[in-house]
């Protein structure tokens, strides 16, 4: 016949009832809710200050020649839009067959 595990006899129901308030720390049970999404961004957060540091916390600036050709063609196409509609245009057909604008 086989022997039913249970509590070592040693064990008395005092003292798990002793053991109930205390809360125990888990990672598994902090990642689980919903304080997961803030430890991930934090992360991330820290990684990315620490691979961009030298130009984060520097007198540099982000600059590109590339886009100033489309910021003038979206400036006048907003114009004509507004003037032609009046309104914000939310979608430019123009761009790579559609993009929201």
């Amino acid at each position: 016949m086989a022997k039913k595990k249970g509590l070592p006899a040693a064990v008395e129901k005092t003292d798990l009832l002793k053991n109930e308030g205390q809360q125990t720390f888990s990672l598994c049970d902090f990642l689980s809710g919903r304080n997961a999404k803030w430890a991930f961004f934090a992360i991330y957060l820290l990684l990315t200050l620490f691979l961009f540091r030298d130009f984060i916390f520097s007198n540099q600036m982000l600059f590109g020649s590339d886009t100033i050709p489309d910021g003038v063609y979206t400036r006048q196409f907003l114009k004509d839009y507004h003037h032609e509609f009046g309104g914000i245009p939310r979608w430019n057909p123009f761009i790579l067959g559609g993009l929201p604008f």
